[in-house]
């Protein structure tokens, strides 16, 4: 290094740090309902808790899943751990 003094700065990631920290573990699940709403929804994402707390989100197909998580972490926050099951929504 030519010169000690003269640092450089590097630009941060901050997509990381605009969203609240959640110090929990939840969980993650699609409900598929029979009927369709009238807003044209027939499936929900839901994110829960073990301390009983539960969120919901309604979907109009299994492809917007994405949308309800993005949802989530802008409305609640972003949880130490997401636990699913593996499905591919």
């Amino acid at each position: 290094m030519a010169n000690p003094d003269i640092s450089r700065r590097f630009r941060t990631n901050d997509r990381q740090l605009r969203y609240r920290r959640l110090r929990t573990n939840m969980f993650s699940d699609t409900y598929f309902a029979s009927a369709t709403s009238r807003d044209g929804n027939n499936c929900a994402q839901i994110f829960c808790d073990k301390t009983g707390w539960m969120r919901t989100y309604p979907m109009k197909s299994k492809a917007t899943a994405h949308e309800a998580l993005s949802l989530l972490f802008s409305q609640v926050g972003v949880p130490d751990t997401l636990i699913v099951d593996g499905s591919l929504e």
